[in-house]
């Protein structure tokens, strides 16, 4: 990989692979090389950041499984409203899908998403409640928090304090305790009252990747009369503190892809020690990394697993 830095005078390789590029004397340029084992069956995103004006590139092996079935999604069937909460003093974007010809008074599952991830898997939950395997649910994507305003730099990251007690503290009035609260008091509610979901919480599934990942299980282990499944993609590291027993009610369905080492044995050790408690899990290894491609996958599986057609 090669790349000219043009706002900072570094660049990372990234998503799938993440590694430094090295500057090469007098020309202004960066590159890195990368032996990438298993190439015939991985699928690799391959830019760099910051991003520059070229488009990512996606790599796909010959023998690499194929990406999930999608099915596209009229405009009719998604929602984006910004809902106004008094617990994070702002209003949070929430994007909902809710599939066509659904009656309204039907209880659908529904999944609870982190980074407003809805809108980019409501394609793959489409398709595979048409394949007949799986119940039609509701997807609820819930906006991460925006940066900081014209603020560059890791300290306008308002997302991570949010998904992560160990930045954001556990204190009553820190951002990670009150977007949890937001999540139970206020996200919640609203849905139940404006859209066809159930109120069971074995039809609820709170989900999310990366520091998204950590929130949902840390989420669902806190909340687990509310919550009765969660869905950990490349899981950022919990708080030590935080005992694996408390998902001994919870189906746990995680995933990471082989190239992005620590988040694969994070999210696998997590669910080594849900499963140890009690929990009933599932993990989905991926040739890939930390990506959307990883996610999308990863997503696929843990719906026909959390939400298969009744026999």
């Amino acid at each position: 990989m090669v790349a000219k830095p043009t706002t900072e005078p570094w660049a990372l390789l990234c998503c799938s692979l993440q590694t430094g590029l090295q500057p090469i004397p007098n020309s202004g340029l960066a590159a890195v090389t990368v032996r990438v084992p298993r190439l015939r069956e991985a699928v690799l995103k391959i830019a760099t950041t910051p991003k520059g004006t070229q488009e990512p590139e996606i790599y796909r092996g010959p023998d690499a499984e194929p990406a999930p079935p999608r099915l596209d999604t009229p405009n009719s069937t998604i929602t984006v409203y910004d809902l106004p909460s008094k617990v994070m003093g702002e209003s949070r974007r929430l994007t909902i899908y809710v599939p066509a010809g659904t009656p309204p008074r039907a209880k659908l599952p529904v999944f609870y998403l982190g980074d407003g991830a809805s809108r980019a898997f409501a394609p793959i939950a489409a398709a595979a409640s048409r394949d007949g395997r799986a119940r039609p649910a509701v997807l609820v994507g819930i906006d991460a928090a925006p940066n900081k305003k014209d603020c560059t730099g890791m300290g306008c990251d308002r997302r991570a304090p949010e998904y992560l007690a160990d930045v954001g503290g556990a204190g009553p009035d820190s951002p990670y305790i009150r977007h949890q609260r937001f999540l139970v008091e206020e996200v919640l509610p609203y849905v139940e009252a404006h859209y066809p979901v159930s109120r069971r919480r074995s039809d609820r599934v709170i989900g999310g990747y990366s520091n998204g990942g950590a929130w949902a299980l840390t989420t669902a282990g806190k909340y687990s009369s509310v919550f009765g499944n969660a869905l950990a993609m490349s899981a950022a590291a919990m708080p030590a503190a935080e005992p694996a027993d408390r998902l001994k009610k919870v189906r746990v369905f995680g995933g990471a892809g082989i190239f992005e080492p620590s988040f694969h044995k994070r999210t696998a050790n997590i669910l080594v020690g849900a499963k140890a408690a009690g929990a009933d899990t599932q993990f989905r290894e991926v040739a890939s990394g930390h990506d959307l491609s990883t996610w999308e996958t990863i997503f696929a599986d843990s719906y026909h697993w959390f939400f298969p057609v009744r026999q």
